[in-house]
C-alpha cells in the first residue's frame, strides 16, 4: 500500500457548526403545487426561525442515485441549542407536520463540522503557513 498525504485546513463557520442533512421522499410525490408550497415553507424560515448558517433544499440531479429520496434539506446551525430550537420551533413543527401529511418519509443525519469532519472548504482554500496539518492515509 501507498501512504497518501491528505491536506487538512479549517473550517471557517463556528467552531462547532454542525450539519443537519435530511432526505425527503413522498408518496405519490409532490405535484407543482405542493413543491411550490414545500419550497415557500423553507424559504421562510431564516426569517421566521433564524440562527441558520446556511439553508438549501432541493432535488437530485439524477434519481439514479437517489434511492427513492426525491429532495434534500441541508441545514448548518451553529451549535447543538440551535439544532434544538430548530427542532422544536412551531414553523418547523408546522413542516414537520406537513411533510407527514404529504406522505413523507424523512431519513435525518445530524454531525458536527470541525476540523476533523470538514475536508474541504472553499471559503478557506487559501492556504497559509501553519493553517493546514496533514493526515495520511494509506491507499490500496
Amino acid at each position: 500500500m501507498t501512504t497518501l498525504p491528505v491536506p487538512r485546513i479549517r473550517y471557517r463557520m463556528q467552531a462547532m457548526s454542525l450539519l443537519h442533512a435530511v432526505l425527503l421522499s413522498f408518496d405519490p410525490e409532490l405535484g407543482p403545487v405542493e413543491v411550490a408550497d414545500m419550497y415557500a415553507q423553507v424559504r421562510a424560515w431564516p426569517d421566521d426561525i433564524g440562527g441558520f448558517e446556511h439553508l438549501a433544499i432541493g432535488p437530485p440531479i439524477t434519481t439514479a442515485r437517489a434511492r427513492g429520496y426525491h429532495y434534500l434539506l441541508h441545514v448548518v446551525l451553529p451549535d447543538e441549542v440551535a439544532l434544538e430550537r430548530y427542532q422544536v420551533h412551531p414553523v418547523h413543527q408546522r413542516f414537520a407536520a406537513w411533510v407527514r401529511e404529504h406522505g413523507g418519509l424523512v431519513l435525518a443525519f445530524d454531525y458536527i463540522l470541525d476540523e476533523e469532519t470538514v475536508v474541504f472548504d472553499a471559503a478557506s482554500s487559501a492556504r497559509r503557513p501553519g493553517s493546514s496539518s496533514e493526515t495520511r492515509v494509506e491507499a490500496p
